[in-house]
């Protein structure tokens, strides 16, 4: 049964966001602590499963058992209650969470935990606790504690982007003999380790008002696959904060320039590597061809998927609105619902439509209705794409013939030398471009 939520949880996820996973594997065998950072809710512990094909052990705070469904689900993946001071409980109830944990660990299991303690949605990481690193020394067998960093584009958008970077695992045992000589020197010198291995897999700014900025410089400077992007920002971020505090002018002029850029490019409806883009005519006939097909069966799939679902999508932002929950658990809440309220809405629309059409032609309309829902997810973001393409070329036509072509140009030299400064940063401050991807 364990296998099958899990299963059935890494396939809901997969619909809602499109999870790339980057870096190191999780390790197939042996005990280890997958220890993520934690900025969306419960659409994180979900995300994690997508790391591993290995059964995962959650600990959950207690609360959760108690929410309708929740609660039954948490139990049939065999997560085990935490009981926090906070929630109102009394923690002496944890001896049962210990003892699963330390025969977790002891069978070579692996178990799944967020050392933050909650969730949030700051620009980096939150203050760890001593949790994992508790736990990892506390057996006998060789734990293994491994980072997960969870980047959202946008945690709230469905089909937006995720990216789970796998970071090097840590071996408790290289602090064991420190353990047995001071034991709090040992969990707190772990816990930092660990802070630090997040810190690595994860994009740490300052403010959020920065991931902008560095998303403009990223784009300019280095180029590459896009399941990469992840790793760059957060070497890019690094960066940044170094140049901050070393030279605080030249940073101040780099960002100028930075944002002038942007502005202009935007202005022209492009990116970085549009400025290279031609357009001859058997390009541009192929594109119409094949993106116009595409795009056409897009917004059919998605015309069909918003009216069939419409009801379901209106009652849940009748549920958003009436929780009006935090930014790092809207995704949450959206995923709980649509669980509960698509299923509910499809039975019922083909129940409706089995009177006047009969039932072979409702369920027939009713598997049609999931097969247009599966294209327009696969496709969701395409007619968007085509639009943009268009714009730009439109653009274009429209600089050649009032003979402002210059301004390309002119955005290529900036472009140069926007690179040419980023590269030189990164010699200075460390070869920011030879991230572990």
């Amino acid at each position: 049964m364990g296998r099958f939520v899990f299963a059935l949880v890494r396939w809901i996820v997969r619909v809602f966001y499109r999870v790339e996973v980057l870096g190191d594997a999780v390790p197939a065998r042996g005990p280890i602590l997958l220890v993520g950072n934690h900025p969306g809710g419960l659409a994180d512990p979900a995300l994690l499963l997508c790391t591993t094909q290995r059964p995962l052990l959650f600990l959950s705070k207690a609360p959760l058992f108690r929410v309708p469904g929740l609660g039954a689900v948490l139990r049939a993946m065999g997560a085990v209650p935490v009981y926090r001071s906070q929630d109102g409980y009394d923690t002496g109830q944890n001896a049962g969470a210990f003892e699963a944990v330390h025969e977790a660990l002891a069978t070579e299991k692996a178990i799944a935990l967020f050392p933050e303690g909650k969730s949030h949605s700051l620009p980096g990481l939150a203050e760890l606790k001593t949790g994992a690193a508790r736990m990892a020394l506390a057996g006998e067998g060789r734990a293994r504690i491994v980072p997960v960093g969870i980047t959202y584009a946008n945690k709230a958008w469905f089909r937006s982007r995720v990216s789970l970077w796998v970071g090097a695992s840590l071996d408790a045992e290289a602090w064991r003999a420190q353990n047995a000589a001071d034991p709090r020197a040992a969990v707190l010198a772990l816990t930092a380790a660990v802070g630090k291995s997040l810190g690595d897999v994860t994009i740490q700014l300052e403010e959020w008002d920065e991931l902008p900025l560095l998303a403009v410089a990223e784009r300019l400077w280095l180029k590459g696959p896009q399941e990469r992007r992840t790793a760059r920002l957060a070497a890019l971020a690094k960066g940044w904060k170094e140049l901050c505090a070393a030279d605080p002018a030249e940073a101040a002029a780099l960002r100028m320039d930075l944002e002038s850029f942007e502005r202009d490019l935007t202005r022209l409806g492009a990116s970085p590597g549009h400025l290279d883009v031609e357009y001859p005519l058997g390009r541009v006939l192929r594109f119409v061809f094949r993106s116009g097909l595409v795009t056409a069966l897009a917004l059919v799939a998605k015309g069909a998927a918003r009216l069939w679902f419409a009801p379901a999508w209106f009652v849940q932002s009748l549920v958003l609105r009436a929780r009006r929950p935090s930014e790092d658990v809207v995704a949450t809440y959206k995923v709980l619902s649509a669980i509960v309220l698509f299923p509910l809405w499809h039975g019922t629309a083909t129940l409706l439509l089995s009177g006047p059409f009969g039932w072979p032609t409702a369920l027939l309309m009713s598997l049609a209705a999931l097969a247009l829902s599966v294209v327009a997810t696969a496709l969701w973001h395409h007619p968007a794409r085509t639009l943009r393409e268009v714009r730009l070329w439109l653009r274009r036509g429209t600089l050649a013939q009032s003979g402002q072509l210059r301004q390309l140009a002119s955005l290529r030299r900036r472009r140069a030398h926007l690179t040419e400064t980023l590269t030189r940063l990164a010699e200075r401050r460390g070869e920011l471009s030879e991230t572990r991807p």
